[in-house]
């Protein structure tokens, strides 16, 4: 029979006085992201644990056409103030939340756009 009841908070004062308890644990996508993005080494950790959690999101462009100045929803934007000297309005950029990826298809290049976690 266990000391303690469920609900209850334990403080450990001494390690010989730990007891461990079988219990799951449950957590959220939206959590794993946020404890990832505090250091490389937890992200590496997380992906191991939680790998559906860091599965690619691409960019889906559907059966319109692609705004680039959508600033926040849309990968690209034209560069204007962001671009390098010389290049304003005359580049795309890819937003920070998202990265390009690049692959080669009938002799075409083909761009997707993975938002990062």
């Amino acid at each position: 029979m266990s000391k303690f009841k469920k609900g209850d908070r334990v403080k450990v004062i001494r390690e010989s006085s730990l007891t461990l308890v079988d219990q799951p644990i449950s957590t959220t996508p939206d959590k794993v992201l946020q404890a990832a993005k505090t250091s490389p080494q937890a992200k590496d950790a997380l992906k191991a644990l939680f790998p559906d959690v860091f599965k690619d999101e691409l960019y889906e462009f559907g059966n319109r056409s692609l705004r680039i100045d959508d600033w926040g929803t849309s990968p690209l934007f034209i560069g204007d103030y962001f671009a390098p000297i010389g290049l304003g309005k005359k580049c795309l950029i890819v937003h920070d939340d998202w990265e390009m990826k690049t692959q080669q298809h009938n002799g075409r290049t083909i761009l997707t756009f993975h938002k990062k976690p």
